[in-house]
């Protein structure tokens, strides 16, 4: 994954997650940047892209289409 900066034209930093991450979502808060995909969870520094976790999400099935099982 690639941080650029606003008006940037090179990367800020470069942070390597597990593979086979697929990032679909970020938020940023503070200095922390949290990003998730359909199989990873992470915490990052926005400033150099230090990691701080990263969570393997697992393989599930979707639910049943009424809800889920009592």
């Amino acid at each position: 994954m690639y941080a650029y900066r606003p008006g940037a034209d090179r990367p800020a930093w470069r942070a390597v997650l597990p593979p086979g991450s697929a990032v679909t979502h970020a938020a940023a808060a503070g200095d922390v940047l949290l990003v998730a995909g359909p199989r990873t969870a992470a915490r990052l520094s926005l400033t150099d892209g230090r990691g701080a976790w990263t969570f393997p999400l697992p393989d599930t099935g979707p639910l049943p289409a009424n809800g889920p099982l009592p």
